[in-house]
């Protein structure tokens, strides 16, 4: 089938650029019906995921703030922008994060984000500050989410804060077991982080989460009905690189082994989509985030090229019936070199 819509991402040409916190990152939006041309969107990056609503795109992302929390970490808000009309709406602001005198929201660095099908939440990664004592504690942590209502004249999204909701626990940490990153990237290793974990997917009838936890493997879906959950784990990928389901909810798209798979959402049976096709070292192949075509036929994915002493991030686009892979980021484009090499990619988004 013929590649359409536009796939959004955050990406930069400088170091830090696949941070979201960073300034040099900036939202892109890539023209599938043009050959995936890149164009800047002149938005900060990070975070980042779409909605269609009355007929209006909205992207969610991360943006800086001035503050920083008590681990040291910068302080984050979530935007909204409406790429139709280059309008954008704060939703969690730096008000939000001091609205009581003894409670704090903290958006970590390695953060996750989504809309909620039928577009009426937002599910995100947080650690909850308690300020009472002295120094400040971790009050809980792990993916929550928050109810949104739409202006009927203005059509923009705005947070109910009083819906706030813990879907899952999932610890924090203290960065100091990558220090060697997190002094070159000027980060404090203090700066609380869920390793690259704590990534959430949403089933489409919106009862099934599933999300992964670095800290303690495998993944799991968690039944948001009954409050049971079950270890994600098909047979050839005991601890998988989860992604999410298709549109039909059938299948669910995997990393393993820095290939790419699809399993029978019931059985978790293991079918090899694409090969990386490069081993030149450890960390050479495809990588989470993944994001399926709103009509089920191709996979969005980052690819993680070596060449010499520098790492590349590619975005590729999977044909689902054929496993053909096409690279969709021109190299005069938006890709980015980042050294040292990073952990934590932001998820993308694909616009129909």
């Amino acid at each position: 089938p013929a590649l359409s819509g536009t796939i959004y991402l955050a990406e930069g040409n400088e170091l830090h650029a696949n941070w979201p916190f960073a300034s040099e990152t900036s939202l892109y939006g890539l023209d599938l019906d043009g050959a995936g041309t890149p164009v800047d969107l002149q938005r900060p990056g990070g975070f980042v995921s779409h909605a269609e609503h009355g007929g209006s795109p909205w992207v969610l992302h991360g943006v800086a703030t001035s503050g920083s929390h008590p681990d040291g970490f910068k302080k984050m808000e979530l935007h909204a922008t409406n790429i139709a009309t280059d309008s954008t709406v704060a939703l969690l602001t730096q008000s939000d994060f001091d609205a009581a005198a003894t409670t704090e929201f903290e958006i970590t660095y390695d953060a996750w984000v989504a809309w909620w099908p039928g577009d009426t939440s937002i599910a995100l990664t947080l650690v909850v500050w308690d300020l009472s004592s002295t120094p400040a504690t971790i009050q809980e942590s792990g993916i929550y989410v928050v109810d949104v209502s739409w202006d009927t004249t203005t059509g923009t999204p705005s947070l109910d804060p009083s819906s706030w909701a813990l879907l899952a626990a999932v610890p924090a940490h203290d960065s100091s077991q990558l220090s060697w990153q997190m002094g070159q990237l000027g980060i404090p290793t203090t700066a609380l982080m869920f390793n690259g974990g704590a990534k959430f997917y949403v089933d489409p009838d919106g009862e099934l989460l599933l999300y992964d936890d670095m800290w303690e493997l495998p993944p799991k879906i968690l039944d948001l009905l009954t409050s049971s959950s079950t270890p994600f784990s098909p047979s050839c990928a005991p601890n998988p690189a989860p992604g999410p389901w298709s549109p039909d909810g059938t299948s669910i798209v995997f990393i393993h082994d820095f290939h790419v798979y699809l399993t029978d959402a019931a059985q978790y049976s293991c079918d090899l989509l694409a090969d990386s096709g490069d081993k030149r070292n450890n960390f050479a192949g495809f990588y989470v985030p993944l994001i399926w075509s709103p009509q089920g036929t191709h996979v969005a994915v980052r690819h993680r090229v070596v060449e010499r002493e520098y790492v590349t991030h590619r975005n590729y686009v999977i044909d689902v019936a054929t496993g053909t892979d096409t690279s969709l980021t021109p190299d005069a484009g938006c890709d980015y070199v980042d050294e040292p090499d990073l952990l934590f990619l932001p998820p993308i988004a694909w616009r129909p």
